[in-house]
Formats: C-alpha cells, sequence, structure tokens
C-alpha cells in the first residue's frame, strides 16, 4: 500500500498538508484492520520514502511523529492479534525515538507468524537494490539468488497487489 496523496488531500479541503498525515494514519489503521479481516497475511505500507526527505522539515517532523505515536497506540493491537511488524529502510537518518521504539514493538512481536506487517520507512528500492547488490558481492557473489537474500523483504512473500491511496497508477520507486 502506497500510502501517498495525504498533502494533496489536505490542501484540496484547504487543510495544512499535515492534516492530511493525521488523516493517512487513520486509513493505516482501517486498512490493516480491513486485511485482518479478509485474511491478507503480509501487508506493506510505504509510510516514508527516500525522496520524501527533500519536504519541508515541518511535515517530515510530522509524518515520523505519527508514525511513533501510531506504534506506541497500536502495538497493542499488534500483540494482540499476534501480528509481526517488520520494516524495510535504511532507520539510521530517523530519530533515536522512532528506531528505538520500532525495535521495541519489533522484539514484542518477533515471534509471531502468520501476519505480517511491512512498514516502509526510509525506504527506496533503488537504494535498498544497491544496499543489497553490496552486501552480496561482500559475500563474493552476485546472483539473483543472493540479491534476493539481502533485501529488506527477503523474508516476505512477493507482492500481489498494490494499492495506491492516491489512484496514481505509478511504483514511486517502491519495492521494483
Amino acid at each position: 500500500c502506497i500510502m501517498d496523496g495525504n498533502g494533496r488531500w489536505a490542501t484540496a479541503r484547504g487543510l495544512a498538508r499535515t492534516e492530511g498525515h493525521k488523516a493517512g494514519i487513520v486509513s493505516l489503521r482501517e486498512i490493516i484492520t480491513a486485511c485482518v479481516r479478509l485474511g491478507v497475511d503480509v501487508l506493506s505500507a510505504y509510510a516514508f520514502s527516500t525522496e520524501n526527505w527533500s519536504r519541508p522539515q515541518e511535515e517530515i517532523d510530522t509524518i515520523f511523529d505519527l508514525l511513533d505515536k501510531f506504534l506506541k497506540r497500536y502495538s497493542g493491537k499488534l500483540v494482540k492479534e499476534r501480528i509481526k511488524l517488520v520494516i524495510s529502510g535504511d532507520m539510521s537518518r530517523v530519530s533515536e525515538n522512532l528506531r528505538a521504539r520500532t525495535e521495541e514493538v519489533i522484539a514484542k512481536t518477533s515471534a509471531f507468524t502468520g501476519k505480517t506487517l511491512n512498514i516502509a520507512i526510509n525506504y527506496g528500492s533503488r537504494a535498498e537494490i544497491v544496499r543489497a547488490a553490496n552486501l552480496a558481492a561482500k559475500n563474493g557473489e552476485i546472483t539473483e539468488e543472493s540479491i534476493s537474500a539481502n533485501l529488506y523483504t527477503a523474508d516476505l512473500p512477493d507482492i500481489d497487489l498494490v494499492v495506491r491511496t492516491s489512484g496514481e497508477m505509478r511504483l514511486s520507486n517502491f519495492f521494483l
């Protein structure tokens, strides 16, 4: 699920772009609930791309604050529903608070099998491919298998369906 269009949604309604991101978090909770009800085993949500760093700092801060609050508020439901949390992306650029929160929820849910919520934070497919190729080369061989084994999604099944909340028809560097 490519979570986009929130800022445009808010602007079209005369609201600050940050209000759109707040509405997007509500939508994410609804999407997760629907996926559980429908028996979807893995949901990947594109929350923040590597390209999003060019946005105004206030908007970036709001997005990360919302993700942190979402994980704080929703971690109990993830545990109750036995949903494993995984993160795709380079967390080194995000705040220590968000890194700590994600590590805490990952630890609480790591033993769960069956349902997975994969949140892509500071994620871009091109950066992921470069990372995977470098790790494969470091281990001595670059093959499809070694690249695949070094992707953030190595333990997840291939994507069956892409939903883009804004309705646009492009992948925008998401799990290419």
